[in-house]
């Protein structure tokens, strides 16, 4: 036996201690963890968004910050934000067609695609074509077509009018109008009759774009701006301002009336869209309303669960087809 203890190593009685102690924590620490894991409570499922019937969220890229969509009709529209993007598909599927980036846009019945930015206007014909400038400038601000030939571009500066289909614009010699240095927004019905948004005031035409009349509108806050301007075909007038209250005129803008006042959140924005008389759609932070009514009531058809997300521009081509736009990089789509 003596010589086989030469061979064999028998652990003595103080180093089997040192090694069992050790595995016995190892042990009892490994049943404490499986019994932890065990009991972690199953987390709470986010908050989903809220989309009445028709309506459905596209996520085009979360990185982005969508600022304008508008559609020519209910299959093919444009997106600007970083980059700039065209859909054939009602807005289902985005495709990046240019890699700059735009703030406003518009399109004609013909297809000819116009975008605005900080160096100016740039057009894109039937859509396709190059992105080229048309019109530069050290401001910008909106750009909005009566029909193919007759557009309308609103910067700092002035109001610019193109008869060509946007080839070449020319600045009006404008009386009546203080051009604002913050956001402002066009509507026009025809060459003639328009309105423009700024602060305080909203002004409309005053039998022609040379010619212009300012409706100070009195509201609760101080220092109101307006976000977006709209016209129905029976000559009401909406219009946004941020202190998310809307007001109507039922004499072409010659006075206003608050009709609704939206929950007002910090950095409010709104938009309007109109479909006919009475439909019209209004979205303000992460929320868009409807009314049936022309603007007496309204209720919420979308409520996006994010509430730091903002919605920012809202366009319909009819009644059945609209979409949204926010700054997290999501469409909304309207088909019904």
């Amino acid at each position: 036996m003596d010589s086989l203890k030469q061979y064999i190593y028998l652990p003595n009685e103080n180093y089997m201690k040192k090694l069992y102690v050790p595995l016995a924590f190892a042990f009892l620490f490994s049943i404490i963890g499986c019994k932890k894991d065990a009991t972690i409570p199953i987390p709470i499922a986010q908050k989903a968004d809220s989309l009445t019937v028709g309506w459905k969220r596209i996520i085009v890229d979360s990185l982005e910050s969508f600022s304008d969509v508008f559609f020519k009709n209910s299959t093919t529209g444009y997106l600007t934000g970083r980059k700039t993007y065209r859909s054939s598909d009602g807005g289902l599927n985005w495709t990046p067609i240019s890699d700059q980036t735009f703030y406003n846009l518009a399109v004609t019945n013909n297809g000819n695609v116009f975008f605005a930015n900080e160096t100016g206007l740039f057009r894109s014909m039937n859509g396709t074509g190059p992105i080229t400038r048309v019109l530069p400038s050290l401001s910008f601000s909106d750009v909005f077509f009566v029909d193919d030939d007759n557009g309308y571009y609103l910067n700092e500066s002035g109001l610019f009018k193109s008869t060509d289909g946007g080839a070449n614009w020319m600045k009006l010699s404008t009386t009546g109008v203080r051009f604002p240095a913050n956001h402002a927004t066009l509507f026009f019905t025809n060459q003639n009759t328009g309105w423009i948004t700024g602060r305080d005031t909203v002004y409309k035409t005053n039998g022609s774009a040379f010619d212009w009349i300012g409706t100070r509108i009195a509201t609760k806050l101080n220092d109101v701006s307006f976000t977006s301007v709209f016209a129905t075909p029976d000559n009401s007038v909406y219009t946004l301002g941020s202190n998310a209250e809307l007001y109507k005129s039922i004499n072409g803008g010659a006075s206003f009336s608050s009709i609704q006042a939206f929950p007002l959140a910090s950095g409010w924005y709104g938009d309007i869209h109109f479909v006919d008389n009475s439909i019209g759609y209004v979205l303000g932070n992460n929320k868009i309303y409807k009314t049936t009514d022309a603007g007496n009531t309204w209720n919420v058809v979308v409520s996006l669960a994010d509430t730091n997300s903002q919605l920012v521009e809202l366009h319909f081509s009819d009644a059945h087809h609209g979409w949204a736009c926010n700054d997290h990089g999501t469409v909304l789509v309207f088909n019904n």
